[in-house]
């Protein structure tokens, strides 16, 4: 909510009043507010430092961050038009796709991993298929896929083959990554001083919100200085769905083009910032 006023204030600055659309405060808040658990998760993995009380609280975070994500690709599709009646739909929708993937993964998935746990090959080809099938409801009930895709994602991390299939998807996970960035990259022309200062701001609102909201949270509760302070150190970074929920605004004709450039920018220097403050946060 703070990040929504501050940025709204920050968007009517005449040098950055042709930025963005007519939501693009509302847009810069939620994007803002989340951080990137494929840069977290990689970097404290590698460290092996996922099972420390810092990282466990970290990760809790980026869990309830996702939700958040998940509320506003439900929200998205009717930011335009958004009414009691359309913010019904919307939620309603949310929840019969949640019910149907509980459902599944509920009464038919143990049987069917069960089954197929003796085929390694066969088990990346149901968590696939899986996938595949949400992102078809999603969509059927006119939501993002990429809302399908978390939901199908988070519904299999319940199971005790996830770690085998996150080891199988490790390098097609990549892959699309790097052409998800390749096609962004493609589509965005050499930034404007206008867009550089809103990235700088966007850098700086990033790495100071984090220790302003979750430092004194942690630490209100009873944690320790160390305790505290280190989660908010790891999401010190930009979340690369924070791009999706740009790319699909600027689809709407919620947010101008100059919006998603910024965030390409504040992702890559945040990115950057953390590949080096995570490893040295001690």
């Amino acid at each position: 909510v703070v990040g929504y006023f501050l940025f709204k204030g920050v968007m009517s600055v005449p040098d950055l009043s042709s930025v963005g659309g007519e939501y693009e405060a509302i847009y810069l808040s939620v994007a803002c507010a989340l951080s990137s658990t494929l840069i977290v998760v990689k970097i404290l993995s590698d460290q092996m430092d996922l099972d420390s009380l810092p990282s466990r609280i970290t990760l809790g975070i980026l869990v309830l961050q996702d939700f958040v994500a998940i509320g506003f690709l439900a929200l998205q599709p009717n930011l335009a038009n958004l009414n009691a009646f359309a913010l019904i739909v919307s939620i309603s929708k949310v929840l019969v796709l949640i019910l149907i993937s509980w459902s599944i993964a509920r009464y038919i998935l143990p049987i069917v991993f069960k089954k197929a746990s003796r085929q390694p090959e066969l088990m990346l080809i149901i968590a696939m298929a899986w996938c595949f099938a949400m992102c078809g409801v999603a969509d059927y009930f006119h939501l993002s896929l990429e809302m399908g895709s978390l939901v199908a994602g988070i519904s299999i991390a319940s199971f005790p083959y996830h770690l085998d299939v996150a080891a199988k998807i490790t390098s097609l996970r990549d892959f699309f990554i790097t052409l998800f960035f390749v096609s962004l990259g493609l589509q965005i022309p050499l930034p404007t001083v206008e867009v550089l200062k809103l990235a700088v701001i966007i850098i700086l609102f990033v790495l100071l919100s984090r220790v302003l909201t979750i430092y004194p949270t942690l630490h209100g509760l009873g944690f320790a200085n160390r305790t505290s302070l280190l989660p908010a150190l790891n999401l010190s970074q930009l979340s690369e769905f924070s791009l999706v929920l740009a790319s699909l605004g600027l689809s709407h004709k919620h947010v101008g083009p100059h919006l998603l450039q910024a965030f390409v920018i504040a992702l890559v220097v945040t990115a950057l910032i953390s590949s080096f403050l995570i490893p040295a946060a001690h």
